[in-house]
Protein backbone atom coordinates (compact mmCIF):
# COMPACT_ATOMS: atom_id res chain seq x y z
CA UNK A 1 0.00 0.00 0.00
CA UNK A 2 2.79 2.45 0.72
CA UNK A 3 4.34 2.28 -2.45
CA UNK A 4 0.90 2.53 -4.23
CA UNK A 5 0.56 5.62 -2.22
CA UNK A 6 4.12 7.20 -2.61
CA UNK A 7 4.09 6.63 -6.76
CA UNK A 8 0.11 8.16 -6.18
CA UNK A 9 1.50 11.37 -4.69
CA UNK A 10 4.50 11.46 -7.26
CA UNK A 11 2.70 11.46 -9.94
CA UNK A 12 4.22 12.23 -13.64
CA UNK A 13 7.21 13.60 -12.49
CA UNK A 14 8.09 10.20 -11.07
CA UNK A 15 7.32 8.40 -14.94
CA UNK A 16 9.35 11.04 -16.26
CA UNK A 17 12.78 10.18 -14.11
CA UNK A 18 12.27 6.58 -14.34
CA UNK A 19 12.00 7.32 -18.44
CA UNK A 20 15.48 9.30 -18.31
CA UNK A 21 17.32 6.56 -16.13
CA UNK A 22 16.48 4.59 -19.22
CA UNK A 23 17.64 6.92 -21.96
CA UNK A 24 20.40 6.62 -24.03
CA UNK A 25 22.14 10.10 -24.76
CA UNK A 26 25.41 11.35 -26.22
CA UNK A 27 27.18 13.47 -24.31
CA UNK A 28 28.32 16.51 -25.80
CA UNK A 29 31.66 16.21 -25.22
CA UNK A 30 32.56 19.02 -28.18
CA UNK A 31 31.03 21.54 -25.41
CA UNK A 32 34.29 21.00 -22.87
CA UNK A 33 36.60 21.58 -26.19
CA UNK A 34 35.80 25.42 -26.10
CA UNK A 35 33.47 25.69 -29.21
CA UNK A 36 30.73 27.92 -27.86
CA UNK A 37 28.07 25.40 -27.78
CA UNK A 38 25.09 26.48 -25.96
CA UNK A 39 21.60 25.10 -24.55
CA UNK A 40 18.28 25.30 -26.11
CA UNK A 41 15.21 25.16 -24.89
CA UNK A 42 16.73 22.54 -22.13
CA UNK A 43 17.98 25.15 -20.47
CA UNK A 44 15.09 27.83 -19.77
CA UNK A 45 13.94 26.25 -16.47
CA UNK A 46 16.60 24.29 -14.98
CA UNK A 47 15.85 25.26 -11.90
CA UNK A 48 12.40 23.45 -12.08
CA UNK A 49 11.11 19.70 -11.82
CA UNK A 50 10.08 19.05 -15.34
CA UNK A 51 6.54 17.43 -15.12
CA UNK A 52 6.08 15.38 -18.76
CA UNK A 53 3.02 13.75 -19.95
CA UNK A 54 3.46 10.33 -20.73
CA UNK A 55 3.84 10.68 -24.90
CA UNK A 56 6.09 13.48 -24.69
CA UNK A 57 8.62 11.45 -22.99
CA UNK A 58 11.34 10.90 -25.03
CA UNK A 59 10.11 12.50 -27.90
CA UNK A 60 10.08 16.59 -27.14
CA UNK A 61 13.29 16.63 -25.20
CA UNK A 62 16.38 17.27 -27.22
CA UNK A 63 18.76 14.34 -26.58
CA UNK A 64 21.46 16.56 -24.58
CA UNK A 65 23.83 14.82 -21.76
CA UNK A 66 21.48 14.54 -18.84
CA UNK A 67 22.47 15.46 -14.98
CA UNK A 68 20.58 15.41 -12.12
CA UNK A 69 21.11 17.99 -9.27
CA UNK A 70 20.35 16.83 -6.06
CA UNK A 71 20.06 19.73 -3.13
CA UNK A 72 17.45 20.00 0.03
CA UNK A 73 14.98 22.42 -0.51
CA UNK A 74 13.54 25.11 -3.04
CA UNK A 75 13.21 27.92 -0.74
CA UNK A 76 13.73 31.50 -2.67
CA UNK A 77 16.33 32.85 -0.20
CA UNK A 78 18.38 29.66 1.03
CA UNK A 79 21.84 30.24 0.02
CA UNK A 80 22.79 26.61 -0.92
CA UNK A 81 19.54 27.03 -3.75
CA UNK A 82 20.27 30.14 -4.63
CA UNK A 83 24.30 29.18 -5.92
CA UNK A 84 22.60 25.95 -6.87
CA UNK A 85 20.00 27.60 -9.48
CA UNK A 86 23.05 29.84 -10.84
CA UNK A 87 25.54 27.03 -11.58
CA UNK A 88 22.16 24.96 -13.21
CA UNK A 89 22.31 27.86 -15.29
CA UNK A 90 25.82 28.08 -16.45
CA UNK A 91 25.78 23.89 -16.71
CA UNK A 92 23.31 24.12 -18.75
CA UNK A 93 23.73 27.62 -21.17
CA UNK A 94 27.51 27.23 -21.21
CA UNK A 95 28.03 23.11 -21.43
CA UNK A 96 24.73 22.14 -23.22
CA UNK A 97 23.97 19.52 -20.51
CA UNK A 98 19.86 19.01 -19.40
CA UNK A 99 19.42 19.51 -16.01
CA UNK A 100 17.26 18.48 -13.86
CA UNK A 101 16.75 19.39 -10.10
CA UNK A 102 15.16 17.31 -6.86
CA UNK A 103 14.75 18.25 -3.61
CA UNK A 104 15.11 15.87 -0.63
CA UNK A 105 13.03 17.49 1.72
CA UNK A 106 9.77 16.73 -1.06
CA UNK A 107 8.42 13.43 0.15
CA UNK A 108 6.65 13.94 -3.44
CA UNK A 109 10.21 12.97 -5.24
CA UNK A 110 11.22 10.30 -2.64
CA UNK A 111 10.65 7.53 -5.06
CA UNK A 112 12.37 9.61 -7.65
CA UNK A 113 15.58 10.18 -6.09
CA UNK A 114 15.66 6.36 -5.20
CA UNK A 115 15.25 6.11 -9.38
CA UNK A 116 18.11 8.10 -9.65
CA UNK A 117 20.49 6.53 -7.14
CA UNK A 118 20.27 3.49 -8.56
CA UNK A 119 20.87 4.95 -12.22
CA UNK A 120 23.62 5.46 -14.08
CA UNK A 121 22.84 9.57 -14.61
CA UNK A 122 26.04 12.00 -13.08
CA UNK A 123 24.48 13.81 -10.10
CA UNK A 124 25.73 16.67 -8.41
CA UNK A 125 24.65 16.78 -4.90
CA UNK A 126 25.01 19.67 -2.80
CA UNK A 127 25.47 19.17 0.92
CA UNK A 128 25.74 21.71 3.41
CA UNK A 129 24.07 19.24 6.82
CA UNK A 130 23.45 15.97 7.50
CA UNK A 131 20.61 14.63 5.02
CA UNK A 132 19.25 10.82 5.09
CA UNK A 133 19.57 10.67 1.35
CA UNK A 134 23.33 11.58 0.86
CA UNK A 135 23.29 7.76 2.07
CA UNK A 136 21.88 6.63 -1.14
CA UNK A 137 24.61 8.08 -3.22
CA UNK A 138 28.26 8.47 -1.37
CA UNK A 139 29.22 4.97 -2.66
CA UNK A 140 27.37 5.65 -5.82
CA UNK A 141 30.67 6.50 -8.55
CA UNK A 142 28.99 9.19 -10.91
CA UNK A 143 27.64 11.20 -8.03
CA UNK A 144 29.87 14.26 -6.91
CA UNK A 145 29.13 16.01 -3.95
CA UNK A 146 29.40 19.87 -3.48
CA UNK A 147 30.59 20.92 -0.11
CA UNK A 148 29.41 23.89 1.27
CA UNK A 149 30.45 23.67 4.72
CA UNK A 150 28.50 22.99 8.21
CA UNK A 151 28.43 24.96 11.46
CA UNK A 152 30.10 23.12 14.16
CA UNK A 153 27.63 22.22 17.01
CA UNK A 154 29.89 24.18 19.38
CA UNK A 155 27.92 27.22 18.17
CA UNK A 156 24.43 25.93 19.06
CA UNK A 157 24.45 24.06 22.29
CA UNK A 158 23.07 27.13 24.38
CA UNK A 159 20.37 28.89 21.66
CA UNK A 160 19.32 25.45 19.67
CA UNK A 161 20.68 22.65 20.59
CA UNK A 162 18.53 20.26 18.46
CA UNK A 163 20.63 22.25 15.28
CA UNK A 164 23.89 21.62 17.35
CA UNK A 165 22.83 17.56 17.59
CA UNK A 166 22.12 18.03 14.04
CA UNK A 167 25.43 19.58 13.41
CA UNK A 168 26.84 16.45 15.27
CA UNK A 169 25.22 14.36 13.26
CA UNK A 170 26.43 15.60 9.88
CA UNK A 171 30.26 15.43 11.38
CA UNK A 172 29.30 11.64 11.73
CA UNK A 173 27.85 11.51 8.19
CA UNK A 174 30.59 12.99 6.31
CA UNK A 175 32.98 10.65 8.72
CA UNK A 176 31.06 7.21 7.28
CA UNK A 177 31.82 8.59 3.43
CA UNK A 178 34.76 6.96 1.44
CA UNK A 179 37.46 8.41 1.64
CA UNK A 180 37.46 8.55 -1.97
CA UNK A 181 34.04 10.22 -2.10
CA UNK A 182 34.30 12.82 -5.19
CA UNK A 183 33.98 16.77 -3.77
CA UNK A 184 33.87 19.76 -5.12
CA UNK A 185 34.85 22.57 -2.41
CA UNK A 186 33.22 26.04 -3.11
CA UNK A 187 36.34 28.10 -1.09
CA UNK A 188 40.17 26.81 -0.31
CA UNK A 189 38.99 26.62 3.50
CA UNK A 190 36.70 24.30 2.59
CA UNK A 191 38.60 22.02 0.80
CA UNK A 192 41.33 22.40 3.56
CA UNK A 193 38.50 21.11 5.72
CA UNK A 194 37.94 17.88 3.40
CA UNK A 195 41.42 16.96 3.14
CA UNK A 196 41.94 17.66 7.17
CA UNK A 197 38.95 14.77 7.28
CA UNK A 198 41.29 12.64 4.48
CA UNK A 199 39.20 13.04 1.61
CA UNK A 200 41.10 12.25 -1.71
CA UNK A 201 39.10 13.29 -4.40
CA UNK A 202 38.61 17.33 -3.85
CA UNK A 203 39.02 19.90 -6.17
CA UNK A 204 37.52 23.60 -5.96
CA UNK A 205 35.59 25.43 -7.88
CA UNK A 206 34.01 29.13 -6.21
CA UNK A 207 30.58 30.26 -5.37
CA UNK A 208 29.17 32.54 -8.05
CA UNK A 209 28.74 35.82 -6.82
CA UNK A 210 25.96 38.69 -8.62
CA UNK A 211 27.13 41.83 -9.26
CA UNK A 212 25.34 44.85 -10.43
CA UNK A 213 26.69 48.46 -11.62
CA UNK A 214 27.01 50.67 -8.84
CA UNK A 215 24.53 52.73 -7.86
CA UNK A 216 24.14 56.22 -5.37
CA UNK A 217 25.85 55.95 -2.02
CA UNK A 218 24.13 57.28 0.56
CA UNK A 219 25.02 61.24 2.34
CA UNK A 220 25.60 59.63 5.86
CA UNK A 221 27.09 56.67 7.14
CA UNK A 222 25.22 53.42 6.29
CA UNK A 223 26.68 49.88 7.17
CA UNK A 224 24.94 46.64 6.15
CA UNK A 225 24.47 42.83 7.29
CA UNK A 226 22.58 40.26 5.53
CA UNK A 227 22.18 37.01 6.81
CA UNK A 228 19.55 35.32 9.51
CA UNK A 229 19.69 35.98 12.30
CA UNK A 230 21.14 32.56 14.40
CA UNK A 231 24.20 32.21 17.10
CA UNK A 232 27.05 31.46 14.56
CA UNK A 233 26.06 34.80 12.50
CA UNK A 234 26.99 36.55 15.77
CA UNK A 235 24.51 39.44 14.80
CA UNK A 236 23.97 40.36 19.18
CA UNK A 237 27.79 40.93 19.19
CA UNK A 238 27.91 42.94 15.70
CA UNK A 239 25.18 45.15 17.14
CA UNK A 240 27.36 46.19 20.15
CA UNK A 241 30.33 46.53 17.90
CA UNK A 242 28.69 49.18 15.55
CA UNK A 243 26.81 51.08 18.49
CA UNK A 244 30.67 51.57 20.27
CA UNK A 245 31.54 53.05 17.02
CA UNK A 246 28.70 55.27 16.74
CA UNK A 247 29.01 56.63 20.35
CA UNK A 248 32.60 57.23 19.68
CA UNK A 249 32.40 59.18 16.49
CA UNK A 250 29.11 60.85 18.20
CA UNK A 251 27.72 60.39 14.77
CA UNK A 252 24.56 58.99 13.15
CA UNK A 253 24.76 55.97 11.78
CA UNK A 254 22.33 53.43 10.33
CA UNK A 255 23.00 49.54 10.32
CA UNK A 256 20.67 47.58 8.50
CA UNK A 257 19.95 44.05 8.86
CA UNK A 258 18.05 41.82 6.43
CA UNK A 259 17.70 38.25 7.92
CA UNK A 260 14.86 36.64 9.77
CA UNK A 261 14.65 34.20 12.96
CA UNK A 262 13.08 31.08 13.55
CA UNK A 263 9.92 30.89 15.19
CA UNK A 264 10.48 30.35 19.01
CA UNK A 265 14.40 30.78 18.65
CA UNK A 266 16.17 31.66 21.83
CA UNK A 267 18.81 33.71 20.42
CA UNK A 268 16.40 35.69 18.14
CA UNK A 269 13.96 36.55 21.10
CA UNK A 270 17.07 37.72 22.63
CA UNK A 271 18.33 39.98 19.67
CA UNK A 272 14.62 41.59 19.11
CA UNK A 273 14.73 41.99 23.01
CA UNK A 274 18.30 44.15 22.61
CA UNK A 275 17.74 46.18 19.52
CA UNK A 276 14.50 47.36 20.97
CA UNK A 277 16.13 48.76 24.15
CA UNK A 278 18.37 51.16 21.85
CA UNK A 279 16.56 54.27 22.32
CA UNK A 280 15.69 56.89 19.72
CA UNK A 281 18.18 59.29 20.66
CA UNK A 282 20.47 56.73 20.36
CA UNK A 283 23.67 57.34 17.72
CA UNK A 284 23.02 54.26 16.39
CA UNK A 285 19.75 53.20 13.97
CA UNK A 286 19.03 50.10 13.63
CA UNK A 287 16.98 49.42 10.19
CA UNK A 288 15.68 45.43 10.10
CA UNK A 289 14.42 43.91 7.20
CA UNK A 290 12.71 40.66 8.68
CA UNK A 291 10.24 39.79 5.96
CA UNK A 292 10.82 39.38 2.26
CA UNK A 293 12.87 41.43 0.41
CA UNK A 294 13.36 41.95 -3.63
CA UNK A 295 16.51 41.12 -4.93
CA UNK A 296 15.85 45.05 -6.20
CA UNK A 297 15.50 46.29 -2.76
CA UNK A 298 18.82 44.49 -2.18
CA UNK A 299 20.93 46.27 -4.62
CA UNK A 300 19.55 49.48 -3.27
CA UNK A 301 20.58 48.82 0.27
CA UNK A 302 24.34 47.56 -1.23
CA UNK A 303 24.34 50.77 -2.89
CA UNK A 304 23.44 52.95 0.01
CA UNK A 305 26.33 51.73 2.29
CA UNK A 306 29.41 52.57 3.47
CA UNK A 307 30.56 49.42 4.63
CA UNK A 308 29.35 45.58 4.53
CA UNK A 309 29.96 44.83 8.18
CA UNK A 310 29.80 41.38 9.65
CA UNK A 311 31.17 39.29 12.60
CA UNK A 312 29.97 35.79 12.06
CA UNK A 313 32.27 33.28 13.34
CA UNK A 314 31.55 30.45 10.50
CA UNK A 315 31.21 30.99 6.92
CA UNK A 316 32.20 28.07 4.27
CA UNK A 317 32.40 31.01 1.64
CA UNK A 318 30.75 34.50 2.81
CA UNK A 319 28.45 34.62 -0.07
CA UNK A 320 27.26 37.99 1.23
CA UNK A 321 30.18 39.51 2.19
CA UNK A 322 31.43 38.91 -1.95
CA UNK A 323 28.29 40.13 -3.17
CA UNK A 324 28.34 43.52 -1.27
CA UNK A 325 32.48 43.77 -2.76
CA UNK A 326 31.06 43.05 -6.13
CA UNK A 327 28.31 46.05 -5.37
CA UNK A 328 30.76 48.57 -4.63
CA UNK A 329 30.95 48.07 -1.10
CA UNK A 330 34.02 47.40 0.76
CA UNK A 331 33.43 44.59 3.39
CA UNK A 332 35.31 44.54 6.94
CA UNK A 333 34.32 40.93 8.45
CA UNK A 334 35.53 38.92 11.52
CA UNK A 335 37.51 36.04 10.90
CA UNK A 336 35.64 33.23 10.27
CA UNK A 337 37.33 30.29 7.96
CA UNK A 338 36.16 30.57 4.26
CA UNK A 339 35.71 34.32 3.77
CA UNK A 340 39.30 35.04 4.11
CA UNK A 341 40.32 32.37 2.52
CA UNK A 342 38.32 33.69 -0.89
CA UNK A 343 39.31 37.36 -0.21
CA UNK A 344 43.03 36.60 0.72
CA UNK A 345 42.37 38.03 4.42
CA UNK A 346 41.29 41.29 2.89
CA UNK A 347 39.20 43.32 5.23
CA UNK A 348 39.73 40.41 7.74
CA UNK A 349 39.76 41.58 11.37
CA UNK A 350 42.07 38.66 13.34
CA UNK A 351 39.83 37.07 16.05
CA UNK A 352 42.15 38.11 18.64
CA UNK A 353 40.77 41.70 17.88
CA UNK A 354 37.00 40.67 17.93
CA UNK A 355 36.64 42.95 21.10
CA UNK A 356 37.79 45.90 18.96
CA UNK A 357 35.95 45.44 15.67
CA UNK A 358 34.98 48.79 16.70
CA UNK A 359 38.28 50.45 16.26
CA UNK A 360 38.49 49.27 12.60
CA UNK A 361 34.64 50.59 11.81
CA UNK A 362 35.75 53.63 12.92
CA UNK A 363 38.77 53.98 10.74
CA UNK A 364 37.10 53.24 7.46
CA UNK A 365 34.16 55.44 8.28
CA UNK A 366 36.15 58.35 8.87
CA UNK A 367 38.52 57.97 6.20
CA UNK A 368 36.45 57.24 2.45
CA UNK A 369 40.36 57.02 0.69
CA UNK A 370 40.92 53.96 3.07
CA UNK A 371 37.16 52.48 1.52
CA UNK A 372 37.95 52.91 -1.77
CA UNK A 373 41.31 51.29 -1.07
CA UNK A 374 40.08 48.23 0.31
CA UNK A 375 37.13 48.15 -2.18
CA UNK A 376 40.05 48.34 -4.91
CA UNK A 377 42.30 45.30 -3.51
CA UNK A 378 38.77 43.46 -2.77
CA UNK A 379 37.27 43.49 -6.43
CA UNK A 380 39.93 42.19 -7.66
CA UNK A 381 39.57 39.26 -5.99
CA UNK A 382 36.03 38.56 -6.31
CA UNK A 383 35.64 39.54 -10.07
CA UNK A 384 37.36 36.21 -10.35
CA UNK A 385 33.88 34.56 -8.69
CA UNK A 386 31.94 36.38 -10.94
CA UNK A 387 30.33 35.77 -14.73
CA UNK A 388 31.93 35.76 -17.10
CA UNK A 389 35.20 34.55 -15.67
CA UNK A 390 34.09 31.83 -13.24
CA UNK A 391 32.35 30.23 -15.73
CA UNK A 392 36.30 28.96 -17.81
CA UNK A 393 36.00 27.31 -13.88
CA UNK A 394 33.15 25.62 -13.64
CA UNK A 395 33.40 24.39 -17.02
CA UNK A 396 36.86 23.06 -16.27
CA UNK A 397 35.75 21.19 -12.76
CA UNK A 398 32.46 20.51 -13.63
CA UNK A 399 32.94 19.55 -17.20
CA UNK A 400 35.53 16.52 -16.27
CA UNK A 401 33.47 15.03 -13.82
CA UNK A 402 30.52 14.98 -15.97
CA UNK A 403 32.89 13.39 -19.04
CA UNK A 404 33.85 10.99 -16.59
CA UNK A 405 30.73 9.85 -14.52
CA UNK A 406 29.10 9.93 -18.21
CA UNK A 407 31.98 7.53 -19.80
CA UNK A 408 32.58 9.64 -22.40
CA UNK A 409 36.54 9.46 -20.57
CA UNK A 410 37.52 6.43 -19.88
Amino acid sequence: MLPSFCFRCAGEEIYYYLELTRQKYEPYGSAFAGTGLRGGDHGRNCTAIPVMRRNEVGSTRPKTGPVCVVEYTALEHNSIHLQASLLNSVLAGSLGLDVKSLYTCNFRQFIAILAISRSQLPVIYHYGSFDLFAFLFMFRKRTTFVYHNYTPARFFWRWEPLVAIRSLFTRMQLLLMPRRTAWIAVSPWNAQCLKELDFSDVRECPCIVRGSEAGEQGAEPALLFVGRISPNKNCLELVGQVRKAAHLLQTKITLSIVGDVKPGCPYGKRFTSYISEISSVDPLRIRWYRGRVSQCELDELYWRSWLYVSMSLHEGFGLPVCEAIAHGVPAVYLECGGTESVLSGLGMVPLQERERFWSFLVNFIESKQAREELLGRQKQVVNSCMLPKVEETIRSVYGSFYLLASGTLA
